[in-house]
């Protein structure tokens, strides 16, 4: 799922994904163009799964086994870019199927 927000404005974006059959989601981030991302932290974990960092701005999310609604987490992406430097709030909204 593509997902855009500026980290300059400091931006809380919220998205909604689909888990089917309790398989994963991963998120990776990248910046473009004179973009740069310097971190990504996990700011809530899920209620209803686990949430692991892979690598540098890299994550999956997988739900509980048996597990059947929606589940929530919120990643932190932090960074400059030309407008200036600052932190995203980024909430998932994953409905596992």
């Amino acid at each position: 799922m593509a997902l855009t927000f500026h980290v300059a404005q400091n931006d809380a974006v919220s998205t909604n994904g689909v888990s089917s059959g309790g398989g994963a989601c991963v998120t990776r981030f990248w910046a473009g163009g004179t973009n740069h991302f310097t971190s990504g932290t996990i700011a809530a974990r899920p209620s209803h799964g686990t949430l692991t960092e892979l690598g540098a701005l890299h994550f999956r999310y997988k739900p509980s086994a048996g597990f059947k609604g929606v589940d929530r987490y919120t990643l932190r992406v932090c960074g400059a870019e030309p407008a200036g430097s600052g932190c995203a709030t980024l909430t998932y909204n994953i409905t596992v199927e």
